[in-house]
């Protein structure tokens, strides 16, 4: 374990040795938790991770590790191709489970994950961590208090610098097959968003169009518009290969008003004027204020402490719902719809979940 983690939480079993250890192991000093084990593809990676942070237990493979680790709960933080099999593995070893996003490579691998987890009556999670990103969720607020009456539309736009250097992607990022593709790695997110303020999806209507052009079949931009049950239909634009800064736009517009932020700050448009709405102290999140609007940890931090409560047998107050394996699973059933849209070039695709 790393300088400062806690000795008395509980512990946890990572599988990954990249973004585990950039984004999730800060994010478990901070709620708490004492890393018991790390499972990677390399044993000699492997291990000098787990030397790195002070932890004992070092394997390629996670069964022999819930053998030796009385550890209550299992982070997969791999990409999503071996999701299903360590999932399972770890459900059938009775820990709870915390899986990263991309949830599956597609709604068929998903949904045996929900099932697998269901039937083992462990608690399955999905990384969506942005819920808990103080802008996103006092937008939800304000759907929910009525500040815009009855929601029309929406605009959710990110250009994303990281597609022309590749310097933030592996390998996997560019196989469908693996799960990659900007609307699975990134779009979900915001499809995970959307859903939480509109309901469930009944179709989309997408296109693909690639910038870069890398020796790749996944997409590093879409375009996708969503009809949700509701009535809401709107658009999501997202690309991993844009230029220069990050630029975002989350706007949703209703018959009183409209709210929008730029990742920064909300604000809301309506009969009284415009204005900053202020993030209440139950959605605000622990330690220093970020440096961007990019910040992973303080978020991730807040759903770890949401497992540790689920662990404990404590009452979850997490100012937010939680991402459960039934989330992730509509998520990736929107996704495939997007995908069989943009296949078709840009054909009305109704959503399996709808």
């Amino acid at each position: 374990m790393t300088a400062g983690t806690p000795t008395d939480g509980p512990s946890i079993v990572l599988v990954g040795t990249e973004f585990a250890t950039k984004v999730h192991v800060p994010a478990l000093t901070a709620a708490g938790w004492r890393v018991a084990a790390f499972v990677g593809r390399d044993p000699e990676k492997t291990r000098r991770v787990a030397d790195a942070h002070r932890v004992a237990h070092a394997s390629t493979s996670l069964e022999a590790v819930l053998d030796a680790v009385d550890a209550p709960a299992v982070a997969v933080t791999t990409p999503p191709a071996p999701h299903p099999g360590l999932v399972a593995t770890a459900v059938a070893a009775g820990r709870h489970v915390l899986c990263e996003k991309p949830f599956a490579v597609d709604a068929k691998a998903a949904r045996e994950m929900t099932d697998v987890a269901a039937a083992g009556g462990v608690a399955g999670l999905v990384v969506f961590q942005w819920r808990w990103s103080p802008v996103r969720s006092v937008m939800g607020l304000a759907l929910a208090q009525g500040l815009i009456g009855v929601p029309k539309s929406f605009h959710l736009v990110d250009l994303v610098p990281v597609g022309p250097t590749r310097k933030e992607q592996r390998d996997w990022f560019y196989r469908a097959d693996q799960g990659g593709g900007w609307t699975l790695t990134a779009g979900s997110h915001w499809l995970d968003q959307a859903r939480l303020w509109f309901g469930e999806a009944e179709s989309v209507t997408a296109q693909f169009t690639p910038i870069v052009g890398h020796d790749s079949d996944a997409e590093d931009t879409f375009s996708a518009q969503v009809q949700y049950a509701g009535g809401v239909r709107g658009v999501l634009h997202q690309t991993g290969a844009g230029h220069g800064r990050w630029h975002h736009l989350a706007a949703v517009n209703g018959t009183d008003g409209m709210v929008w932020s730029d990742g920064t700050q909300t604000w809301l448009a309506d009969a009284d004027g415009e204005r900053v709405v202020e993030v209440p102290v139950e959605l605000q999140l622990p330690g220093d204020p970020p440096t961007s609007g990019r910040d992973h940890v303080r978020p991730m931090t807040k759903l770890y402490t949401a497992l540790a409560d689920i662990v404990r047998g404590a009452p979850v107050d997490s100012g937010v719902p939680l991402p459960t394996f039934a989330d992730g699973l509509a998520v990736m059933e929107v996704v495939d719809a997007i995908r069989a849209s943009a296949a078709a070039d840009g054909e009305r695709t109704p959503v399996r979940a709808a």
